[in-house]
């Protein structure tokens, strides 16, 4: 599975878009981690679809962490400069 989690722009400053490399058979929630740990958002990436979006306007510089429920290896650092 690892590799099938893609994240643009990176870094970001607007928003970021999430793809999965296929399509999965259950809904896909994705978390946003801070560099402490701290879950600060998630969304989900619809059953049937490969791409979802998330507004990061609101969220502070700095590294975070993005994971997906249930899938071992997928995860990606991105970078939020405003």
């Amino acid at each position: 599975m690892k590799g099938e989690l893609s994240v643009y722009p990176n870094p970001a400053n607007d928003f970021i878009a999430v793809q999965m490399k296929s399509v999965h058979q259950n809904d896909m929630t994705i978390h946003v981690f801070d560099a402490k740990g701290s879950d600060v958002s998630s969304f989900t990436i619809k059953q049937g679809s490969t791409i979802g979006y998330i507004d990061v306007k609101r969220f502070a510089d700095g590294i975070y962490y993005l994971r997906a429920d249930g899938e071992v290896g997928l995860t990606r650092k991105i970078v939020i400069q405003q």
